[in-house]
């Protein structure tokens, strides 16, 4: 367990590093990541799996500590982002599948990723923890509506669809995580790293 944990600090310690090199070589070598894209759903359901296994009352107490600084940082992820996006986008004069694929990135949520980044960072990691957590269960409707709004006329999105796929990969996901961690509470903390490894290799 120990070495587990090791490999776990020093993943998440670099893991910004680690994806700028691998996206280095797989520029270069591709043929050794050509499994990944067909299994997106999975590794994304995963992560989110990952964090329902992490989660507990901690991660959602920002909401009544620091409520002003949560709501701005919920409204600013959901208006900001992808409108910056869109406007990126339009400003480039992108093709309709970037435009797309812009709006998708700028309306989703927060990940474990921007966690970690905050804590490289020295930011306030506890306010965003409870922010991922949140704006992910949010994300489950606000980011296909976002989506359909801003992205509807360049294809064909039938929301509910959106809907149903987001509330599979990341909501059931999150759940069963959640519920996992309550069976499993008096060993949570020995495996925690554990799963904190397996979310940051599946990012």
């Amino acid at each position: 367990m120990k070495t587990v944990n090791a490999i776990a600090a020093f993943v998440n310690k670099y893991l910004i590093y680690i994806m700028i090199l691998l996206m280095i070589v797989s520029y270069f070598f591709p043929q050794p990541f050509l499994w990944i894209p067909a299994r997106t759903t999975n590794l994304l359901s995963i992560i989110m799996f990952c964090m329902g296994m992490t989660l507990n009352f901690d991660a959602f107490k920002m909401v009544v500590v620091q409520p002003k600084a949560f709501i701005l940082g919920v409204i600013f992820q959901f208006t900001i982002s992808p409108l910056v996006a869109y406007g990126l986008a339009q400003l480039f004069g992108l093709s309709s599948g970037l435009i797309i694929g812009f709006v998708l990135l700028g309306s989703v949520s927060g990940g474990t990723a921007s966690n970690v980044m905050t804590f490289i960072g020295k930011g306030d990691v506890a306010l965003t923890v409870s922010m991922t957590t949140i704006s992910t269960l949010l994300a489950t409707v606000v980011t296909p509506f976002l989506t359909f709004i801003l992205a509807g006329k360049y294809t064909h999105i039938s929301f509910v669809q959106m809907l149903l796929s987001v509330l599979q990969m990341v909501l059931v996901p999150i759940v069963l995580g959640v519920i996992v961690h309550k069976l499993i509470a008096k060993y949570i903390e020995q495996w925690l790293q554990t799963f904190v490894l397996v979310s940051s290799v599946s990012i």
